[in-house]
């Protein structure tokens, strides 16, 4: 496969969206309490309010991995998977119903301390929080290789490059800003991603238009939504998709990331408002995503061209980026725009994970042991446990 060449706007473009992510952190870092005590670090001294959390708790959740992968199970398998927002709908209404009215009131800063209240056990804390360090380790490794993978075998943007830079600006700007400087990361990163996927849906539209863009998908047989087979070796069923939503959602919610974007809002009444408010604009990001899904599929079966056979692609994890530039590439900058929307999503995940290690070391591994650091020197080792 001839790899296609990335422009110097497109890097531009690119470039000025890592530099707006350090901006923001930068400004953090400067502003109120300066980032100096653990309090405001890693929970903005629970005063943020709730529609940048909202849209936070969305982007967290919604790495690089999704970006590449539901266009892709849409574009092999169909829209079963989209029937997810309904589980969505159950999931956050349960989380907002039920566990924040538990959780906020306890105000805590790491999710095990809650395991420690209920089990009256620090072992059983410690284990929790072990199990959590290495799980968002792992996930946190995948989200960053994957992006650069793919980019890297269609564009040729090296896999080394795109890794160091986006671990580089992660680091820096969560460091210096905190959970603050992490939310409304999360915020601007949310509207590049956003703006990325629109690009791309509304240009296959302008070439095709939409009800053909649909009926393709349809004569395809990749419009499918209420498969109601009791079956539970199917690949998706409604029912699996609908019960894995609820369950994987609650789940999300009650991970660290999650309770402490969650506690670190100024009441019980904010902290429900930035789960439901999350709501809206997750629907929204899951029906971007499967209609790009059913845009690529009806693009290539108009051309009658099945990418793998074609030798154009090696891999599925191909598809989105392939597709992208593409249709992109012609236009200068719109490439740099998707890349931005990539890596955008990719920053979001890597740096709430950053925020959740450091809040996990210093709760559950630091703090109970030396309670001789004052706030300052909390704050100097929680702003560098997490970036190792």
């Amino acid at each position: 496969m001839e790899n296609k060449v990335l422009g110097y706007v497109d890097y531009i473009v690119f470039g000025l969206s890592l530099v707006i992510s350090l901006l923001i952190g930068i400004y953090y870092s400067r502003s109120g309490g300066k980032q100096r005590s653990v309090e405001e670090y890693l929970m903005g001294n629970r005063r943020i309010t709730c529609l940048p959390v909202a849209l936070s708790l969305l982007v967290t959740f919604q790495s690089g991995i999704s970006l590449l992968g539901l266009p892709v199970e849409i574009y092999y398998y169909g829209t079963q998977i989209y029937m997810g927002v309904i589980g969505l709908v159950i999931g956050y209404t349960i989380v907002a119903a039920f566990i924040v009215p538990v959780l906020y009131p306890l105000q805590i800063t790491s999710v095990y301390e809650y395991m420690e209240m209920r089990f009256q056990s620090r072992s059983v804390r410690l284990v929790g929080c072990v199990l959590g360090l290495l799980f968002t380790m792992t996930y946190m490794a995948v989200c960053l290789f994957l992006p650069g993978l793919a980019m890297e075998s269609v564009t040729g943007f090296p896999k080394w490059a795109s890794i160091a830079v986006v671990a580089v600006v992660v680091v820096i700007y969560t460091m210096m800003g905190g959970i603050k400087a992490v939310v409304w990361t999360d915020v601007f990163q949310f509207v590049v991603m956003l703006t990325g996927i629109l690009t791309l849906i509304i240009k296959i539209c302008s070439v095709h238009g939409f009800q053909e863009v649909w009926n393709t998908a349809s004569d395809g047989g990749r419009l499918q939504f209420f498969n109601l087979d009791s079956d539970p070796t199917s690949r998706q069923t409604f029912w699996a998709v609908t019960i894995g939503t609820i369950t994987s959602w609650i789940g999300n919610a009650l991970s660290q990331s999650g309770i402490q974007r969650i506690c670190a809002t100024e009441s019980i009444a904010e902290a429900r408002k930035s789960v439901i408010f999350n709501l809206p604009a997750a629907v929204l990001y899951e029906t971007l995503m499967t209609f790009l899904g059913v845009a690529i599929f009806a693009y290539y079966a108009m051309a009658g061209c099945d990418l793998k056979e074609a030798g154009l692609i090696q891999s599925s994890n191909e598809i989105v980026p392939y597709f992208m530039m593409e249709q992109l590439s012609e236009i200068p900058g719109l490439s740099g725009l998707f890349l931005a929307c990539l890596f955008s999503a990719t920053l979001s995940t890597m740096s709430s994970g950053l925020s959740a290690i450091s809040a996990l070391v210093w709760e559950d591994l630091i703090q109970p042991y030396f309670q001789c650091f004052s706030l300052r020197q909390g704050s100097f080792v929680t702003k560098t446990t997490g970036k190792y």
